[in-house]
């Protein structure tokens, strides 16, 4: 399988990939390395083994979760889609949906047949002759998206086998076109379509995916690799990173060009490319979105074909490269804060097979399905889903975006199109958030590409980024090299186990050489080789594919026999390699396979061989190096090449004087003081990146007995093992140290049939004059145990040692090359000879002996001597011609066979005269026909003492030690993001929130750590000892930061290992941020990335500064507003009440008002306070989103229960709560949680995280008490997944999880105001721009006469209550219009003094008749009807008790819904008044009926079932009629119900009594004709049993009903007429309102009871003098009386204390005329009642109010209009909040004018007044773009251009002198003068230097005098430098007030 990647989720070279690039700037580079010859396995460990720098590009664990899965055993289940792994694998194992979307391959699963495909050979067509068995549809065919489904067709591929090919087109249900040929022509044979889906869960050895197919069982599943979105955590370590790689196949795939350049493209200029929001896309709405503006969605798709791009032959192209312009792309908020902006656009490609008549489309960029909620977006429109159709940048520079994708796939097609389409809105505004987006669909590049496979060579391409490398990398790729042929018996160390997937840890000959399944035990090798493709001819063949292995004897086997780059054509021209001396090689490689130990205290192979054969090599001596890296020697013996190994085994042949010409042996050897001691081994060192390591290996005796090192490097060729290494220097030194001695010889041809390599005895008498050897006589014969010697060897043998006699026999053999074995129940020593095999056969070939087993079953090493065989038997006796052996030979030796003897004592000492063993070396061929013959000493322990008994040594790890080349580097452990009060400064000092808006985001982690051993062997955990620093990469939006457009993320290096937090200052609110850290070795090698993505929108975070108060873990929330209304607090309860119901509320955040219009208690009211403890401190807040209940009374409050685990130091966590919320305001979520100590992460079970939480509200894990840990949510990944702020130091699983029960909206709540309490009294303090006015003291007694008093100023709320009385009211002045609400009740109207003329029609409603006000005697009879009375308007106050009976209630006029529930009780109830039409269903259960009472005539027919309404035996025979019940009634319990009894037929004498409960009657089934009359009584009905489903119509009557039982909730609307009523029966309680229209003369005085008329019974201007009595109206009865009515008639005496209020006094009315001297006096008027509406213009006088009468009380505000020039005189006058005339203005937008950098300007900003005095005002500005250095505030009245002159005298304000001529007015509040802004100089304005959304505002006071009688205009101006031209401020308002100057 090819490998791909990228790490934006697609592969740049993949032919399948789709490569987005943006902007002209991009720096990529793409590197194609040649790898090797091919084919190869592939990379060792996926992405991971390609390292750029010697760094790998993804760490092991992120490479298994890129790399595609395969097992061979899986089952499927259509119904429930659900995938099992059967195999030990599992390829579902640690997989997660959290990695990326997968998709998997499941063969065969979407279709079968078993019977009905047929195809031809070299047609391409596949036919189904049973469309019952096998349809075909559209959908069969590969949409190029994803894992490409086959259809396996059996019988049709390459000689027989089955054909597997790729569905190309869809021809009809019986047809489709295929992309490989078929090999054979088959008819009605099986055929199987793969099923392709995404997966949706993983569950241990299962994955489950959508239900469709067929089942299938033990077929082959393909897991691809996670489509990865950019926002994803990356797995790769490079931000943009990329490759694509081939195994050298001859058939492999070409690899495309990077970013679409191929050999020739066909260019196309769009035209009318301006693309806009599709109208059919699915997009939501602007007005879905709240957008404030937008392009209209009136857009469509753009479509370009083929033909109109002039594309002759559609056919050629492969790949499409689209090019979409855009001239800036950002977003800006009102304030000058700038974002990213974003577009987002759909591709789709479309092809055509018929001509372009019709196409099929396939969506290759952005969302195939576009999601209608705005749940899906964010509040800008952008999609939550990272899409490759989103284009996301910050830039106000003109940029290209490319998209390219191939489509190569889709051939073979005669036409294609484009439809390019825009998705999101263009340039929307959206929360003060302006987007400028718009783009133009720019090109359309056809390319056509060198399809270049490259056969048989492996190679990669990798796409590096300028962003990551400053240059090229170096490149290194880790991998399974060349495939060669090996052993059909043999699965060699690294292979994948086809049944598992797992690769094999060692190697195995347990493979079945015919199916290649593995067996249960070894298996014997038929000599064939898997990879031999003349051999094995099928690519279906088990034996058809070579593979891979390290084992060098099969490396060497490839070299010999390759035909492309070995000598495979030059050693047999057949190819049949007879010429190969197969078996020896065969056993060499087992030898080399057998694990030895590693030195570390493992196991690994003897010998691997992994080479990198870079440049043409010297066959014979490339392949000779080769054999030294195994110890072996390159021989050509017999016509064949062979190895000949210098290993353990036995010798093969014996020499002394009777077979050495001239019985002479000739000894040579190496001083001790010339032989090495020390042994230095190169080889290559995989932990270090394979470079060149030396192993040192001593003799440590020798060197300090010597006190020299004689050293000899030798390189390991091919070794990349430390082990192998070490053995190589102990064999080379061993080799020095003990076989010290050569010996030389000739022989005779009897030596033809040896070679070098192997091991000969030489027994040489002359060396002690001792003779053990010589020759089998042929003078007489020998048998198998009795051997007759051609000498006496009596001096030599004796009976008490041990002797041993080896015989050479002429033949064959296997000898023991292990340490030891049992075979066939024979123990063999190592070097024994073998002669029979573990079946008792035998061992007489080399194949044979190659196959050996012992006795378990398990390989046997051994060495096969061809020619020769040595057989050893124990010498049980001897005499001086022969000698018997304890066991027989295997056969009678023959003449002349050679013999030697060797002895030991019994305590294994060699006896003198014993033979030596040496190995040969060289072997020399004369022309005198004898060989020469050189050997080297042999010692056989030597191999153990290599093989095992040592150690590499071990080094403390140590923080110098250099980490492993292998060492994955820990990632950062507990990456947290809070976003903090920013702060100025900068760096690390966040936290101050020096200025308001200020952001800033703390990335808080811990340092990672490793396990290893100090110096003394303890083993530690601490922190990683290669931590050299980290990188961080973010993609924020700083402020001024231009990002470019290409550039994704930006990388910081945090160069220190001791520093585990970094600061993002100055940061933008916006949508998914991504950060993420690193950690960096000392190597430079890198960790994985740990990624946070945090959501920072405007309304999830507060505003910081003086502007918020602090909210613990709510952050901050915002203070203050503009209210139109006043908050008034109860100081003993707390509650706070708005002054009105109708008001406005504007929070200080700049988003739209609230208006409120006659707002209810719940708008106008909070009672919450009362639960403030005392001296605790509560807050008004102003809930924005909940207009219904705004008011909300909220506490900061604190856990101290919460500790830390580690520490035990208490959390004490702050929040804000509601106050009287139980848990403090904390209410359990769905689910429960789990999180692990030291990580933010928390995973939901049955949680629905994305409802309960969003970013930024508080979270609380586990219920309140020592183990809660609380923190904020920073991203909602789904529901069962979210990363909080900060990290819990204890464990939690399955805890239960809490959110707040009010959440805040920062950007639109506010608190309003703030309470607090102190013992019992309670105080508030507003926010907001309205507060309560106190002026209690500011006026003087008598100061205000009616002089000052203006028209219409007093209003009622200024006038004291009870301060006007009659004295004081004009005679007939007070008229209806006067007469507020309720003013007048039946204490002030004389008795009939109201009749029915004086009542307006509707004028009396229930809210002007007290309760009980109006009886039968107030009601002419038939008075009140139906439509009298308002629906709902009587409720049981207005009627007094017994006041209804049975007269005034219509027949059927009362329902159910007049008649309170359980108000009807027995004594209501006439007897017999209840019958069946009154009780509803199921109302009358057992205990409603009386023992006895329910008789036949109650039971309705068939209401009795047996099912319910029966117990076992409870009908006797004696209750039983004749013939009623026959045997098929009589059955189970509870089946007779009233369909099976007669009519009637059921009395009660027929029942027992008792004997019916509620389990025997069915429901429903008692109904009215089963009740006897009057047999059920109150004893039988439940309460509230009854209700109007079964009281029949008009069977209520008054006897039935209670007193007082029926109430306005049980009397239908207009259901009580007069004839209803009793006369008198309804006073004015029962009455709420009657209009004259109603009342038609029939309202007399003797109708109206006692105080029954109130002021809302009576019309306006129905009450006039006739109608009150004299002296009957008092203040009480006065709300407001014109001057007209007051003619002089009411003096200080009528008016009562308190009487006239403001609501009595119509505006205007009351003049000084009307007012008798001093006749108002203080006690007369109301607090705060007189206002300027109140009292006419110039009325009140001093003579009209008395001395002392206005107080601070009676005064509720005054302004211009209430105190006229020169009426307000006092010696001094104390004002707090006096609002007075102001002169303001604001201007907005450019006009303000440009500030030029370093150069003070002045721009006139407007004019303040004419009039001459002193001012006193503010100026505030608001920030705009770039900075302002310096700002100051001048008035003139002179005109300035750029500069200030001189300003006139006596006409500015003047800082300085009483006439100061200064040319520049200093800045508010210094007052020493203007000085401009240089470095280092102070800066009097606060912030001028930055006004990103702040405003700064300046108090100033200064006096204007004119000298001339001519006005002259005060001007404002502003005087300001930039730090740069053309700076703007955006806004400037000012305010002043103007007082005289006298």
């Amino acid at each position: 399988m090819a490998a791909e990647g990228s790490s934006r989720g697609s592969a740049p070279l993949d032919s399948s990939g789709v490569k987005t690039r943006s902007g002209v700037r991009a720096q990529t580079a793409v590197i194609y390395d040649l790898l090797s010859e091919g084919p190869i396995e592939g990379l060792v460990d996926g992405v991971a083994s390609i390292r750029l720098n010697d760094n790998p590009v993804a760490n092991s664990t992120n490479a298994t979760k890129i790399s595609p899965q395969q097992t061979f055993d899986a089952g499927y289940v259509a119904a429930s889609g659900v995938i099992t792994d059967n195999s030990t694998g599992n390829i579902f194992s640690g997989a997660s949906t959290a990695d990326g979307t997968r998709q998997i391959l499941v063969a065969g699963a979407s279709k079968r047949t078993t019977s009905s495909i047929n195809c031809t050979a070299g047609n391409n067509i596949v036919v189904s002759t049973n469309l019952s068995n096998m349809t075909f549809a559209s959908g069969d065919v590969w949409d190029g998206t994803g894992i490409q489904p086959m259809i396996r067709i059996d019988g049709a591929g390459d000689n027989g086998g089955q054909l597997v090919a790729g569905i190309t087109e869809f021809i009809n249900t019986a047809a489709v076109r295929v992309d490989t040929v078929p090999m054979t022509t088959v008819s009605n044979t099986a055929a199987y379509i793969d099923l392709v889906d995404d997966i949706d869960s993983f569950s241990g050895n299962t994955a489950t995916i959508s239900a469709a197919g067929v089942n299938v069982a033990n077929t082959i599943v393909m897991m691809g690799s996670p489509k990865r979105t950019e926002t994803a955590t990356p797995l790769y370590n490079y931000e943009n990173f990329g490759f694509a790689f081939r195994q050298g196949t001859r058939e492999q795939e070409w690899l495309p060009t990077p970013a679409g350049i191929g050999s020739a493209s066909i260019a196309h200029q769009v035209s009318g490319g301006s693309l806009t929001t599709s109208a059919s896309s699915g997009y939501p709405s602007a007005s879905a979105f709240g957008f404030e503006e937008t392009t209209a969605y009136s857009g469509t798709a753009l479509t370009v074909t083929s033909a109109t791009m002039g594309v002759g032959n559609p056919s050629e192209v492969d790949a499409l490269k689209i090019t979409l312009q855009f001239n800036t792309m950002i977003s800006q908020k009102e304030t000058g804060a700038q974002g990213k902006g974003f577009a987002e656009y759909r591709i789709k490609f479309g092809y055509s097979r018929d001509g372009g008549s019709t196409f099929q489309d396939v969506t290759k960029v952005g969302r195939a399905t576009i999601a209608t909620s705005t749940s899906s977006y964010h509040k800008n429109g952008r999609t939550k889903d990272a899409q490759s159709g989103v284009i996301e940048m910050k830039t106000k520079q003109p940029f290209n975006h490319v998209y390219t994708f191939d489509i190569s796939k889709y051939q073979p097609f005669d036409a294609y199109r484009v439809t390019i389409e825009r998705i999101s809105a263009v340039n929307q505004k959206e929360n003060k958030w302006q987007q400028q987006n718009s783009g133009t669909v720019k090109q359309i590049e056809n390319i056509i590409t060198d399809k270049l496979t490259f056969p048989y060579s492996a190679y990669a391409g990798v796409v590096v980024d300028a962003k990551d490398f400053e240059s090229i990398p170096k490149r290194s790729y880790e991998i399974r090299g060349l495939k060669v042929k090996v052993p059909t018996n043999y699965f060699p160390i690294d292979e994948a186990n086809t049944a598992t997937g797992v690769r094999r840890s060692t190697a195995s000959y347990q493979r079945n050489v015919t199916s290649g399944a593995e067996e249960s035990s070894v298996q014997d090798w038929d000599g064939n080789f898997r990879g031999d493709q003349k051999t094995f001819t099928s690519p279906t063949s088990p034996n058809y594919e070579p593979v891979y292995t390290n084992n060098p004897v099969w490396i060497f086997y490839d070299l010999l026999t390759n035909q492309r780059y070995g000598l495979g054509k030059y050693l047999d021209e057949d190819f049949d390699f007879s010429g190969i001396d197969k078996y020896t090689l065969f056993q060499l490689a087992k030898y080399c396979d057998e694990l030895v130990p590693d030195g570390k205290g493992g196991t690994e192979p003897r010998f691997t061989c992994n080479l990198y054969i870079t440049k043409d090599e010297d066959a014979i001596k490339f392949l000779k190096n080769l054999a030294s890296q195994l110890r072996a020697m390159l021989i050509w013996f017999n016509g064949q090449v062979t190895l000949g190994m210098n290993q353990q085994k036995g010798a093969v042949y014996t020499f002394s004087k009777s077979n050495v010409i001239g019985g002479e042996f000739s000894y040579s050897g190496v001083a001790g003081r010339f032989r090495n001691n020390q042994i230095a081994v190169t080889w290559s060192d995989p932990d270090n990146g394979y470079k060149q390591a030396v192993e040192v290996v001593e003799d440590h005796d020798n060197i300090a007995r010597t006190g020299k090192i004689r050293r000899k490097n030798i390189s390991a060729f091919g070794c990349t093992s430390q082990g192998q290494a070490v053995r190589h220097g102990k064999y080379q030194l061993l080799t020095e140290q003990l076989e010290k001695e050569v010996v030389t010889f000739t022989t005779g041809l009897n030596a033809l049939a040896l070679k070098p390599g192997d091991v000969i005895k030489v027994q040489d008498p002359d060396l002690q004059d001792i003779v053990c050897s010589g020759r089998v006589t042929t003078s007489s014969s020998s048998t198998t145990t009795i051997i007759k010697t051609d000498r006496d060897l009596t001096s030599f043998l004796n009976n008490s040692d041990n002797f041993k006699l080896h015989l050479i026999y002429p033949s064959g053999g296997a000898y023991l090359a292990q340490p030891l074995a049992t075979i066939n129940s024979t123990t063999y020593n190592q070097g024994d000879l073998i002669l029979l095999d573990e079946d008792g056969n035998s061992i007489d070939t080399h194949a044979k002996a190659s196959n050996l087993k012992d006795d378990s079953g398990a390989v046997v090493q051994t060495f096969w001597s061809d020619d020769f065989r040595i057989e050893s038997k124990s010498i049980s006796s001897h005499n001086s011609s022969s000698v018997t052996v304890s066991s027989a030979f295997s056969s009678a030796p023959n003449g002349e066979v050679m013999f030697t003897i060797s002895g030991e004592t019994d305590d294994n000492v060699a006896k003198a005269g014993n033979f030596k063993e040496y190995i040969i070396t060289s072997l020399k061929h004369s022309d005198k026909n004898d060989i020469g013959i050189t050997a080297a000493e042999y010692v056989r322990e030597k191999f153990d003492a290599v093989d095992r008994g040592w150690n590499v040594p071990e080094y403390p790890d140590t923080l110098y030690k250099p980490p492993a080349r292998t060492d994955e580097v820990p990632v950062p452990v507990g990456l947290t993001a809070q976003i903090v009060p920013g702060s100025a400064s900068g760096g690390d000092n966040a936290g101050d929130g020096v200025v308001e808006n200020d952001y800033s985001i703390v990335l808080n982690w811990s340092h990672p750590t490793t396990q290893r051993t100090d110096s003394d062997g303890n083993s530690l955990v601490d922190v990683y000892e290669h931590l050299a620093g980290y990188n961080i990469q973010h993609n924020l939006d700083l402020a001024n930061d231009d990002r470019d457009s290409n550039r994704q993320f930006t990388t910081i290096q945090l160069n220190s290992n001791n520093k585990n937090h970094y600061t993002f200052n100055g940061v933008v609110p916006g949508a998914a941020y991504i950060m993420r850290v690193q950690t960096v070795s000392t190597s430079g090698k890198t960790s994985g990335w740990v990624q946070r993505t945090l959501s920072f929108p405007d309304s999830a975070f507060a505003i910081f500064g003086a502007g918020s108060i602090a909210a613990g873990l709510n952050k901050s929330i915002q203070k203050g507003g503009i209210l139109t209304t006043v908050a008034n607090i109860n100081s003993a309860n707390g509650t706070v009440t708005f002054a009105n119901t109708t008001y406005v509320f504007t929070p200080p955040n700049s988003v739209p008002a609230i208006t409120i219009d006659s707002g209810n208690t719940a708008q106008t009211v909070q009672d919450g306070f009362n639960n403030l403890a005392d001296g605790g401190t509560g807050y008004l807040l102003y809930d924005y989103g909940d207009t219904s209940d705004p008011l909300k009374a909220i506490s900061l409050v604190t856990d101290s229960t919460a500790v830390d685990a580690d520490t035990s130091a208490k959390y004490n966590y702050q929040f804000m709560a509601r106050l009287g919320e139980s848990n403090n305001d904390l209410v359990q979520a769905t689910g429960t949680v789990s999180a692990t100590a030291g990580l933010p992460e928390l995973t939901g079970s049955s949680t629905t995280f994305t409802s309960d939480f969003t970013e930024g509200d508080v979270i609380a894990i586990d219920t309140a008490g020592a183990t809660r840990f609380m923190a904020t949510v920073i991203e909602v990944a789904n529901n069962t997944s979210l990363v909080m702020d900060s990290s819990p130091t204890r464990n939690y699983s399955g805890k239960t999880v809490h959110k707040q029960g009010l959440t805040y909206d920062h950007l639109r709540d506010s608190i309003i105001g703030e309470v607090t309490r102190d013992g019992s009294t309670y105080s508030y303090t507003p926010f907001t721009n309205k507060m309560k006015v106190d002026n209690s003291d500011e006026m003087g007694s008598n100061t205000i006469t009616s002089v000052q008093i203006s028209a219409n100023a007093v209003t009622g709320a200024a006038i004291l209550a009870n301060s006007i009385g009659a004295a004081a009211i004009v005679s007939g002045s007070i008229d209806n219009a006067l007469i507020a609400a309720n003013a007048i009740d039946t204490a002030q109207i004389v008795a009939g003094a109201i009749t029915f003329a004086e009542i307006q029609a509707n004028t009396i409603t229930s809210a002007q008749l007290a309760a009980n006000s109006i009886t039968s005697a107030e009601l002419s009879a038939n008075a009140i009807a139906e439509v009298t009375v308002g629906a709902n308007s009587i409720t049981a106050v207005e009627i007094a008790s017994n006041a209804i009976g049975a007269v005034q209630i219509a027949a059927n006029s009362i329902a159910a819904a007049e008649i309170q529930a359980n108000s009807i009780g027995t004594s209501e109830i006439t007897a017999n008044s209840v019958n069946g039409t009154i009780i509803s269903g199921n109302a009358v259960g057992s205990s409603q009926i009386a023992i006895n009472s329910v008789n036949g005539i109650i039971i309705a027919d068939g209401a009795i079932d047996a099912a319910s309404k029966l117990g076992n035996a409870i009908i006797s025979g004696a209750k039983l009629a004749d013939n009623a019940i026959n045997d098929s009634r009589i059955v189970a319990a509870n089946t007779i119900d009233t369909s099976m009894i007669a009519s009637n037929s059921i009395t009660a004498a027929l029942i027992a009594a008792n004997q019916i409960n509620t389990s025997e009657i069915v429901a429903n089934s008692v109904n009215a004709v089963l009740i006897a009359a009057n047999s059920i009584n109150n004893n039988q009905i439940s309460a509230n049993s009854v209700n109007s489903i079964v009281i029949q119509n008009g069977s209520v009557n008054g006897d039935h009903i209670a007193a007082n039982s029926i109430t306005a909730a049980k009397i239908a609307a207009n259901s009580i007429d007069t004839a209803e009523i009793v006369s008198g029966s309804i006073d004015n309680v029962h009455i709420s309102a009657v209009g004259t229209d109603k009342l038609s003369g029939t309202i007399s005085s003797a109708q109206i009871a006692a105080n029954a008329i109130t002021a809302a019974k009576i019309a306006a201007n129905s009450i006039d003098t006739a109608e009150v009595k004299s002296g009957s109206i008092d203040n009480v009865h006065i709300t407001a009386v014109g001057t007209n009515k007051l003619s002089g008639t009411i003096s200080n005496a009528q008016i009562a204390a308190n009487a006239i209020t403001t609501a009595k006094i119509a505006a205007g009315n009351i003049g000084s005329s009307e007012i008798a001297a001093n006749a108002i006096t203080t006690a007369k008027i109301k607090a705060n009642n007189i206002t300027t509406a109140t009292i006419a213009a110039n009325q009140i006088t001093t003579l009209t109010i008395a001395t002392g009468a206005v107080g601070a009380a009676q005064i509720s505000s005054i302004n211009a209009n209430t105190i006229s020039t020169g009426t307000l005189s006092a010696a001094r006058i104390d004002v707090d909040n006096l609002v007075l005339p102001v002169v303001h203005n604001s201007v907005s937008g450019f006009s303000i004018g440009a500030w030029n950098n370093d150069t003070m300007r002045v721009k006139q900003v407007g004019s303040i007044g004419t009039e001459p005095g002193i001012y006193t005002g503010y100026v505030r500005v608001f920030g705009g773009s770039g900075q302002v250095k310096t700002l100051e505030v001048a008035v003139s009245d002179s005109t300035f251009g750029t500069s200030f002159g001189q300003l006139k005298s006596n006409q500015e304000y003047d800082s300085g002198t009483l006439n100061g001529h200064s040319t520049q007015l200093p800045i508010a509040n210094t007052g020493n003068g203007f000085v401009q802004y240089a470095s280092g100089a102070s800066k009097y304005w606060s912030r001028v230097d930055r006004f990103n959304q702040t405003y700064a505002i300046a108090q100033i006071s200064f006096s204007f005098r004119k000298t001339s009688s001519n006005s002259t205009t005060t001007n404002l101006y502003l005087n300001a430098q930039g730090d740069g031209n053309n700076r703007y401020l955006t806004r400037c308002e000012y305010a002043f007030y103007r007082f005289s100057e006298s």
